[in-house]
């Protein structure tokens, strides 16, 4: 079973209030996954814990994608670089990111750019279905050719 963590986004971020994260997956495995859940650790870069944030659980649909919430209180957090340390739990496998991020006073940004991962998996949909795109090829050359015999024959 195989999860990509997609993005990671956070909006109307405001130190000292309540950040929500906005965590975005996407289910490569054929099949259905059960209780999907994510562990969000914030760390300052000499590795202090600042919170432990647990999502909801959600099942995640054969290559579907789902968007999973955690909230982080910020009051009594300075701006900085801090460490986000996500892992996704599905069954007994995990799935772990380490993203760096900048906090401001009314900003937090990702520096790690997870929607690459995103442009990756539309890349191997080519590799991953090579035999099905060339069985189309081939499909539309014979109709093609059956349209160029009929047309020459009628003539």
């Amino acid at each position: 079973q195989s999860i990509d963590i997609t993005a990671l986004k956070v909006e109307n971020f405001n130190l000292g209030g309540v950040a929500k994260f906005d965590i975005y997956l996407k289910n490569n495995w054929n099949s259905l996954i059960k209780e999907v859940y994510g562990i969000l650790i914030v760390l300052d870069k000499l590795g202090t814990e600042y919170a432990n944030l647990k999502t909801a659980s959600t099942d995640i649909e054969a290559f579907g994608e789902v968007k999973l919430e955690a909230y982080w209180n910020t009051e009594n957090i300075s701006p900085g670089p801090y460490d986000l340390d996500l892992t996704i739990h599905h069954g007994d496998l995990t799935t772990r990111k380490l993203i760096e991020t900048e906090i401001g006073i009314d900003n937090l940004i990702v520096k790690d750019d997870l929607a690459a991962r995103v442009i990756s998996v539309e890349k191997t949909f080519v590799k991953e279905n090579s035999v099905l795109l060339l069985a189309v090829l081939i499909l539309v050359i014979v109709n093609i050719s059956w349209f160029i015999y009929f047309r020459k024959k009628n003539k």
